[in-house]
């Protein structure tokens, strides 16, 4: 395998060039060495029988592995020279650039992407769970749907169905209907696919994954059948929606990342979370975008798309007393408030609870005949919201959060990158 290798001067040059002498032997061949600095007991780079580069960490190892066609990075270094932090910063960008990672106890792989179509394919992906990337995955088949374009979207989710399972739009015109009739046939009511099939009218294949190393990488998925399925059924092009900080396991043309602004950057990036930033395309902001300032996404230089969640409900609010369950909190549910009350609602409660099982029994105990009851597609909407409103004979409708680009009142500064980056434009 062809290696780089990290080394440093707190180890005397004799002890690196014998391990390098070694490496033929273990199976290695390296090609280049980053030199991370330290003095003392090597007073500059020792000579070695391939090219050594100094500089930046950060900045040099991805182009270092690119251009030596490296298969793995072999970290010989250690503390005072290489932090914590630091290690997990390069052993995040070797990953991203698709070899392996190797320090003493430490193996780790990249997630895997092979390419399961020659249909251009969009991933969209997540920092954690409830950024935004399901309405974004949505907005993005309804904007290519409206362009006379087929997308087909393949989702993994933890309550995915065991074998890949295929909604077409038909199937979802009622949305409860379908709740019932997948709790019947024993499965997962709400999981991804279905909400994208519910708002984004276009057909949807769900499969199921376990698992998401820091990494992004699963301990067992369906996806590759799931793709196979949805090739199957004439599309244009594939949205790949990843679960959780899950990497959807196929090659994307274009990867979206989609986080949120009030998080902290740091707990983004650190622990091989840089992962996820280096393998986008462009990352998408909900609200105020923190991330403009970090110098390890500075030096990445991902391209950046701050974007706002604007709550539609799927029928009349206007002159309705409405009672709002979503897992918004804090500032998130006084905008879906405000966001109602300017689409005409009258009297407007939110409940952010729709995550918290025992806060949610008591709040359904809450709702009167006359309520008009708006939820968003979770487990908890099925299982306990809708069949609470209907014992009293309130109205229930589905809330959707539609993503507008700041600064606009639509998604085409959005879309029209991903159609460029997919020759689709």
């Amino acid at each position: 395998m062809r290696a780089v290798l990290l080394i440093d001067g707190e180890h005397h040059p004799t002890v690196v060039a014998d391990a390098v002498r070694a490496l033929p032997e273990a199976g290695y061949r390296p090609v280049a060495a980053l030199f991370l600095g330290g003095s003392e007991k090597a007073a500059s780079p020792p000579d070695l029988p391939c090219p050594v580069v100094t500089g930046d960490p950060g900045e040099i190892l991805p182009g270092l592995i690119r251009s030596h066609q490296a298969q793995i990075v072999l970290d010989w270094s250690d503390e005072p020279i290489l932090d914590a932090p630091t290690r997990f910063l390069l052993a995040g960008l070797s990953l991203a650039a698709g070899v392996s990672y190797r320090a003493g106890g430490m193996e780790l792989d990249p997630p895997p992407r092979p390419r399961l179509t020659d249909l251009p394919a969009v991933a969209v992906v997540g920092t954690g769970k409830r950024t935004g990337k399901t309405a974004v995955s949505i907005e993005l088949a309804r904007w290519l749907r409206d362009r006379t374009l087929r997308p087909v979207v393949v989702t993994m989710g933890r309550g995915g169905p065991p074998e890949p399972l295929t909604l077409l739009p038909d199937e979802a015109r009622d949305p409860f209907a379908l709740f019932e009739d997948l709790v019947s046939r024993g499965l997962h009511a709400v999981s991804d696919y279905v909400e994208d099939a519910i708002f984004a009218g276009v057909p949807t294949v769900g499969t199921r994954r376990l698992g998401a190393g820091p990494a992004g990488v699963t301990v067992s998925d369906r996806f590759a059948a799931g793709v196979a399925v949805a090739s199957t059924l004439s599309p244009d092009l594939m949205i790949y929606e990843g679960s959780g900080t899950a990497l959807p396991p196929a090659h994307a043309d274009f990867t979206i990342l989609v986080t949120r602004g009030d998080h902290d950057p740091r707990m983004l990036i650190d622990h091989l979370g840089v992962v996820r930033f280096a393998v986008a395309d462009l990352v998408v902001v909900v609200g105020p975008d923190r991330l403009e300032d970090d110098p390890v996404l500075r030096r990445l230089g991902v391209r950046r798309q701050s974007i706002q969640l604007v709550p539609e409900a799927t029928v009349e609010v206007t002159g309705r007393r409405v009672m709002a369950f979503t897992t918004a909190r804090g500032e998130a549910a006084k905008q879906v408030r405000r966001h109602l009350e300017e689409a005409g609602a009258e009297r407007v409660e939110v409940f952010g609870c729709l995550a918290d099982r025992p806060a949610l029994g008591e709040a359904v105990r809450r709702i009167p005949g006359d309520a008009l009851v708006l939820t968003e597609v979770k487990a908890a909407a099925a299982e306990v919201v809708v069949p609470a409103a209907r014992a009293v004979g309130a109205d229930v409708g589905l809330l959707h959060n539609r993503p507008v680009v700041t600064g606009t009142d639509g998604f085409d500064l959005l879309g029209l990158q991903v159609a460029e980056a997919l020759g689709l434009s």
